[in-house]
């Protein structure tokens, strides 16, 4: 990631702020819809096209760009021929969101069945428990499968609710995420003894580790008081120039 920020043709940085919104969607696939990990990370290239071949990630992602017109809008007006294409596209993606979500689910379920391991991402997790909560209420649970204990085991997610919940997540994800990035970095690079701080953390939590031993997210995250300290004050208030204002 950090080659990506400070290395492209020609041997100059990137604009901070579209290559971090770069990383977030891109990572974000990773976490949410488990896409391919590329390297290097690539400029996230929205559709421009109402006859773009649409991924998931596509339509997704224009739909959130996008996210007022989409929103307020009709679909069938913005599919309408005198509209900007870039109107027009965006309806292209509101019209096929609904069969890729489908067609992404499907394709979850079809490696639950062929008895592959579930992949570590959002989509996965969703389908997976919402499938064993149908199980759980027709009885057909299979010995030693793990289900989420609740009060009603009748309930479970449905095909609109996962797919509601995948929209959230990228929504409300990729924004908040790329803008406190963004902050987060100018901020460190206007208060530079900052980044002597939270490198001495990093160094103290990271450094005696090798890449094999690296312990989960939940083990670290909570270790890591500096950097959450730094990400608050990139969407609070701007740190002082004294330690004092962000000593933990």
């Amino acid at each position: 990631m950090a080659e990506f920020v400070l290395k492209q043709p020609g041997g100059q940085s990137r604009d901070s702020i579209k290559a971090l919104r770069a990383i977030a969607i891109n990572v974000l696939g990773q976490v949410a819809y488990g896409l391919s990990n590329r390297k290097p990370f690539i400029p996230m290239e929205l559709p421009q096209d109402p006859e773009s071949n649409f991924s998931y990630v596509d339509a997704i992602s224009l739909c959130t760009e996008l996210l007022i017109f989409a929103a307020l809008v009709p679909n069938w007006f913005l599919s309408l021929s005198f509209m900007p294409k870039v109107a027009r596209t965006l309806g292209a993606a509101l019209r096929n969101l609904p069969s890729l979500t489908r067609d992404m689910l499907n394709q979850e379920r079809v490696r639950a069945a062929s008895g592959l391991d579930p992949r570590d991402n959002l989509v996965s997790m969703l389908v997976r428990l919402s499938d064993q909560e149908k199980s759980q209420a027709q009885g057909k649970v299979k010995p030693n499968v793990t289900v989420l204990p609740s009060h009603d085991r009748t309930q479970f997610l449905t095909e609109d609710e996962i797919a509601g919940n995948m929209f959230v997540f990228t929504a409300a994800g990729f924004d908040t995420t790329a803008n406190t990035l963004a902050y987060a970095v100018t901020l460190l690079a206007a208060y530079p003894q900052w980044q002597v701080w939270v490198h001495e953390e990093v160094d103290h939590v990271l450094g005696v580790l090798s890449e094999s031993k690296v312990p989960g997210y939940n083990i670290i995250y909570p270790k890591l008081g500096r950097c959450l300290a730094l990400m608050v004050s990139s969407f609070v208030v701007p740190p002082t120039t004294t330690r004092t204002g962000l000593k933990l």
